[in-house]
């Protein structure tokens, strides 16, 4: 029996529906799977959001024997918190509790708020095996970790102390670093200047799981200076040095110099203090002396006034218009106004008013215009009675 075929429109519109209807389920299906996968998406990071852990720092350098601190904080919930040291628990936290069993070494502070939670993780005088691997782990949700490098400080050594050498001798400057981890940075300076690398030579050998360096500075001798070797680690603030002094012969010595200027200074500073505390001396001497004098001088002039009045005056003499007796009366009530005039010996030989030339004239006086009348008073009063 011959079957009846279908007219061909009809064949193209059943594929077309078959078609049509594969493509719209094709389309929900995708649409499904990219609601499923920004879910997916969306509570990883939510998860990620509510158990993010910050661990501070992320690598630490410290020198041996000093002290290592690391900050673990977090927003979300927990029960406990362990501290791992290379692997191996150091210290457990628990959020009900607190610290559970902390060491003279390891310890913790809480630093915690309202909204965070932070805590400080402490290793106390950290050792050389400390090197390595810090984890924060936070049970049941993520953990963090960070690196802890202790760095060893040896010795630093010029060998052979201060020397003295002849000017332009050439010799070499030994300087040994002892016992370092990690290989130190060996440094020279002269006087505060640093030498420049191809200066000096240095090798590093390894001795008992620490490094040994040797460094050689070749110098020639000019002048007296100060050669200092140095040595340092990223984990020093500041390096480690040794310092030695070089003399060369034949120079000076600056500190007795400086010595002799100051002696020198000092002395000349005395000799003008005692020639002004002499000179002071002198000038009170001479007018302690002048002033002696003076009294002498005057106690002199009044007792040669007095002998002169006990001779015989001719009280009717008159000179330039004054009489005799008035000039003894003024020469009793104003004796500065009378002058003498004294021969060689000292003797008074003139009585003359102060008009007259000066007192220092010595005998025989110039003739004066008028006539004076002359004492002599070489005699006592005595003699003159007699010879009168």
């Amino acid at each position: 029996m011959k079957l009846k075929q279908s007219p061909a429109w009809i064949d193209i519109t059943d594929h077309f529906l078959i078609g049509f209807s594969s493509n719209i389920w094709s389309y929900r299906c995708f649409d499904i799977m990219r609601v499923i996968l920004l879910l997916i998406l969306s509570l990883d990071q939510s998860l990620e959001a509510l158990g993010s852990v910050q661990l501070e720092p992320k690598l630490s350098t410290v020198v041996n024997g000093s002290r290592a601190s690391f900050n673990c904080s977090t927003t979300a919930f927990w029960d406990a918190m362990s501290w791992l040291l290379n692997g191996s628990v150091s210290l457990t936290i628990s959020a009900r509790h607190g610290v559970l069993g902390s060491s003279d070494r390891f310890h913790a502070v809480n630093h915690s708020t309202a909204s965070l939670t932070a805590w400080e993780f402490i290793i106390e005088s950290t050792e050389q095996n400390d090197t390595g691997s810090v984890t924060c782990d936070l049970q049941k949700m993520r953990m963090e970790t960070t690196t802890l490098l202790v760095q060893v400080i040896g010795s630093v050594e010029v060998q052979g102390g201060d020397v003295m050498k002849r000017r332009g001798e050439k010799f070499y400057f030994e300087c040994r670093v002892f016992g370092w981890d990690p290989e130190p940075t060996v440094r020279w300076k002269v006087n505060g200047t640093e030498v420049e690398e191809a200066g000096y030579n240095t090798s590093t050998v390894v001795s008992g799981g620490l490094l040994d360096s040797t460094s050689f500075l070749g110098f020639r001798a000019e002048g007296s200076v100060t050669v200092e070797c140095l040595a340092s680690v990223p984990a020093l603030q500041s390096p480690r040095n040794s310092s030695v002094f070089l003399t060369v012969a034949g120079e000076p010595d600056v500190s007795l110099v400086i010595a002799f200027i100051l002696f020198g200074v000092v002395f000349v500073s005395l000799l003008v203090f005692a020639a002004v505390v002499f000179i002071i001396t002198r000038q009170r001497e001479s007018k302690a002396s002048c002033r002696q004098e003076m009294r002498n001088r005057r106690q002199c002039e009044g007792n040669t006034r007095a002998e002169v009045l006990v001779g015989e005056l001719n009280l009717g003499f008159s000179f330039n218009g004054q009489t005799e007796s008035a000039r003894l009366l003024r020469s009793l009530f104003f004796p500065w106004q009378i002058s003498t005039i004294a021969d060689s010996a000292g003797q008074t030989l003139l009585i003359l008013p102060r008009r007259w030339p000066p007192a220092s004239t010595r005998w025989p006086p110039t003739a004066p215009t008028s006539t004076a009348r002359v004492l002599d008073i070489s005699r006592t009063p005595k003699e003159s009675g007699t010879s009168r």
